[in-house]
C-alpha cells in the first residue's frame, strides 16, 4: 500500500503544473551572466537561424573572437574564455581565414585561437571526445556550425535535435 501511495504521489506532483505569473511585475530573482552580453546568455545554448549564405558563420566567429580575447566590440561585452569551433560545414583552411580576415578587419588585439574540430559524423557519436577536449583546454564557449548537420542525416535530425542539444549542455560550456 505505501508503494503504491508514493507512486500515485509522484505520479501526482509529475504532472502537476507551474502557476501563471505575470513577466515585468516581480523583482529580478538573479543577476543574469551573459558569455557575450546581451546576445549569448552564460551556461545556455544561442542558436543563429536563417537561410544559407546569410552570415550565421561570420556573425557566430566574430562573436567567438570577442569572447577569446574578452574585447569589447560595438557594445558586445564578452566574459573572456577560450573558443571552440565544431564545424560541419567547412574546413580548417576556410575557417581559419574567416577567422584572421575577421580578426584584422575588427581591428583586435591578441591572437584569433580557436580551439578547431572538423567533424563528419553525427555529434552524439564523439561527444565523450569533445568533453575531453574541453576539458584540457578549458572550452567556455562551443561555436557548433551547424546544428542540422551535427543531428545528422534528415531523418535524424528529427530524431536527434534534442539529444544533440541535451549532449551540448552536457559539455558545461556556453553554446
Amino acid at each position: 500500500g505505501m508503494i503504491e501511495q508514493a507512486c500515485i504521489y509522484t505520479l501526482r506532483k509529475f504532472r502537476e503544473q507551474e502557476q501563471t505569473v505575470q513577466l515585468g511585475y516581480f523583482p529580478k530573482q538573479t543577476e543574469l551572466s551573459f558569455r557575450l552580453k546581451p546576445v549569448i546568455p552564460e551556461g545556455v545554448s544561442t542558436l543563429l537561424f536563417g537561410y544559407g549564405g546569410m552570415a550565421k558563420t561570420t556573425i557566430a566567429l566574430a562573436w567567438g573572437l570577442l569572447v577569446q580575447l574578452g574585447e569589447t566590440h560595438l557594445g558586445l561585452q564578452p566574459q573572456k574564455g577560450p573558443v571552440m569551433l565544431l564545424d560541419w560545414e567547412t574546413n580548417q583552411d576556410i575557417a581559419n581565414e574567416i577567422l584572421v580576415a575577421l580578426h584584422a578587419g575588427m581591428k583586435l588585439e591578441g591572437g584569433p585561437e580557436f580551439t578547431y574540430r572538423r567533424c563528419r559524423r553525427p555529434f552524439l557519436e564523439f561527444v565523450e571526445e569533445v568533453k575531453a577536449d574541453v576539458d584540457r583546454n578549458g572550452i567556455k564557449h562551443i561555436i557548433m556550425d551547424s546544428l542540422g548537420k551535427a543531428c545528422g542525416s534528415e531523418k535524424e535530425l528529427k530524431e536527434n535535435a534534442l539529444p544533440t542539444l541535451t549532449a551540448l549542455e552536457w559539455l558545461g560550456t556556453t553554446n
